[in-house]
């Protein structure tokens, strides 16, 4: 073993680590693509409280719940994937990454996008404007991370990652 060999805190290899477990590196990139065909199959919209009452001993009891905000959720999705996938990256696709990463009012800065708990809240925003106006620019911070997801299977396509047994052309 290598003196400079990157190892688990428990003195595993992290390359023989998946195979351990049965996976391959690009079953586990494949699984989490079809994991995200998921996230991504339902109606994209803000977090917002759920709230029901439930009777207890004679009593009102108040059941908030907060529903996560599904953008946010495909968001982090496709910040993953690229996590996962930045060491394969092409000097293309590191110029994509840099360039919405780098992106500092949509991607970094949380008063421009609907984005969690207080978000949800409606006296977060001052008036209706406000929540609308921040409402637009989540909008417009998805379409930039879907844009960017088609530009990472357009790399993936590139650089026939996809060719893998089990995934073929024509196979239903």
């Amino acid at each position: 073993m290598a003196a400079d060999q990157l190892l688990f805190d428990d003195g595993t290899d992290p390359s023989t680590f998946f195979q351990k477990k049965g996976m391959s590196f690009k079953e586990i990139v494949l699984n989490y693509l079809a994991r995200m065909g998921t996230i991504a199959s339902v109606e994209m919209r803000g977090g917002f409280w759920q709230k029901t009452q439930i009777i207890v001993n004679n009593q009102i009891i108040s059941n908030d719940k907060y529903v996560s905000d599904t953008r946010e959720i495909y968001i982090n999705s496709v910040k993953h994937i690229s996590n996962l996938l930045f060491s394969y990256f092409d000097d293309d696709m590191k110029s994509k990454y840099k360039e919405l990463f780098g992106n500092k009012e949509f991607v970094k800065d949380k008063k421009n996008v609907s984005h969690g708990i207080l978000a949800a809240l409606d006296t977060e925003y001052k008036d209706k404007k406000e929540k609308e106006d921040v409402e637009a620019k989540a909008g417009k911070r998805l379409q930039m991370f879907e844009d960017y997801f088609k530009e990472l299977n357009s790399f993936l396509s590139r650089v026939n990652y996809l060719d893998s047994v089990g995934f073929t052309d024509g196979e239903q």
